[in-house]
């Protein structure tokens, strides 16, 4: 069950879930949300589909027991276990697209625990302008998040940031 507000209401409404979306790709990597990605559950096929299943399974049979689980059985729990949703976002890792920014951190900087290494997301923005002007604080920050960087604060101005060593000496231009 999820807790939601339908348009127009003035009350939340508990609802249950339901699945919205089945899709396939070609490509390797397609998830882009760096925060999770829990409801996509993902998996690749080995060989091809072997489209004759009908003979061998009632596809009726399978729609049935489906729709007796989802609206009659009271006992059958849809939701995914804490430990169903920790191996999904392991397992999603395999299928996620690295950020712009992502890919600059990993390609300009490595994590420090040195406390002179402190920079902010702005810092690392505005260090990393000259490759691309339209990076942003946020987006940077959310990408030291998705990279594990450990967020820390700073004991003089008490400003957070993260503990971060460039690659090059002045510039990123020198990679």
């Amino acid at each position: 069950m999820i807790n939601e507000r339908l348009p127009y209401d003035r009350k939340n409404s508990n609802l249950r879930r339901t699945c919205s979306f089945i899709g396939s790709t070609n490509r390797a990597t397609f998830l882009n949300d760096e925060t999770g990605s829990v409801r996509w559950l993902c998996f690749e096929l080995n060989g091809k589909i072997d489209f004759a299943y009908s003979r061998e399974v009632n596809i009726d049979k399978v729609w049935a027991q489906a729709y007796y689980l989802a609206y009659v059985d009271e006992q059958f729990n849809p939701e995914l276990t804490l430990e169903d949703i920790i191996a999904n976002e392991e397992r999603n890792k395999t299928y996620r697209e690295a950020s712009m920014e992502e890919e600059l951190l990993c390609k300009y900087y490595r994590k420090s625990s040195d406390p002179a290494d402190f920079k902010t997301a702005s810092d690392v923005v505005l260090q990393l302008s000259c490759i691309n002007p339209r990076l942003n604080m946020y987006y940077m920050g959310r990408a030291l998040k998705a990279l594990n960087y450990e967020r820390v604060k700073q004991r003089q101005s008490g400003v957070y940031g993260y503990l971060i060593k460039q690659r090059f000496k002045t510039s990123p231009l020198e990679i």
